[in-house]
């Protein structure tokens, strides 16, 4: 059970992410939250960043992004679903990339990342590389 959340990004008081004192992400999106393992952090950024308005879904790494009828969004993490509009996608990407950076996720120094046994799944710079992406 958590017991002290530390705020890493906010853009305003519906949208947060957080991190508890075992390590997991917690995203706070309006009235639903979802929660991650430090490793996924950076595949659904990179998700975010592949994702282009034109795509009727996108997934990797058992997350998905899905353009519904209404204009509204779908992103699901595994088995949670959160519902957004297109200019939210583009914040929570902002807010993930601040959470990264704010980690060290980021860093340019792979050894350094490393050794503090962070499992990455590519290595993220300032001008990300898009990941593959299945449309």
């Amino acid at each position: 059970m958590c017991n002290k959340l530390t705020v890493l990004a906010r853009d305003d008081a519906s949208h947060t992410i957080a991190q508890c004192e075992q390590g997991t992400i917690h995203i706070f999106w309006v009235r639903a939250a979802i929660f991650l393992h430090p490793d996924d952090l950076l595949p659904l950024l990179a998700l975010l960043q592949c994702w282009q308005p034109g795509h009727e879904a996108t997934e990797s790494d058992g997350f998905i992004i899905v353009r519904q009828a209404n204009g509204l969004f779908q992103l699901w993490c595994n088995d949670a679903e959160l519902r957004m509009s297109e200019t939210e996608l583009y914040g929570l990407a902002h807010l993930l990339w601040q959470v990264a950076r704010r980690l060290d996720l980021l860093a340019d120094d792979v050894s350094s990342r490393a050794q503090r046994g962070l499992t990455m799944y590519r290595r993220l710079t300032s001008v990300p590389e898009r990941p593959e992406c299945r449309n």
